[in-house]
């Protein structure tokens, strides 16, 4: 019971919520890439329907701690791209990149298995 509780406070301080409500006005800020926002949601989908082809295999747990792990790299570059002083519509890799592969990932791992 208490590991339910747990990896659902997880699941919510990780901060999907404010990357999913954020990411399309980021998005919509780079004029000219219209790609990001379907992109997104396509890793996402593509990303969800892989995780249960191996996560009876190798085990909850080592997905969740990959995840926590691959989440907070992504969260990294996130902020390197948040914080480099860029053009306002010019297009941000670490900002994009970390953004993708973090909602990629939680579904990936959090979405999927809880």
């Amino acid at each position: 019971m208490w590991v339910g509780i747990i990896i659902t406070a997880i699941q919510q301080l990780s901060g999907i919520n404010t990357v999913s409500m954020y990411a399309p006005v980021i998005f919509d800020a780079q004029e000219d890439f219209e790609f990001l926002l379907p992109l997104m949601a396509l890793v996402q989908v593509i990303f969800a329907l892989i995780t249960p082809l191996f996560i009876n295999r190798i085990g909850r747990i080592t997905v969740f701690m990959c995840g926590a792990v691959i989440s907070s790299i992504a969260h990294l570059l996130s902020t390197i791209g948040y914080t480099e002083d860029q053009e306002p519509d010019a297009f941000n890799w670490p900002l994009n990149i970390g953004i993708i592969l973090y909602g990629g990932v939680f579904n990936a791992t959090y979405g999927v298995a809880t």
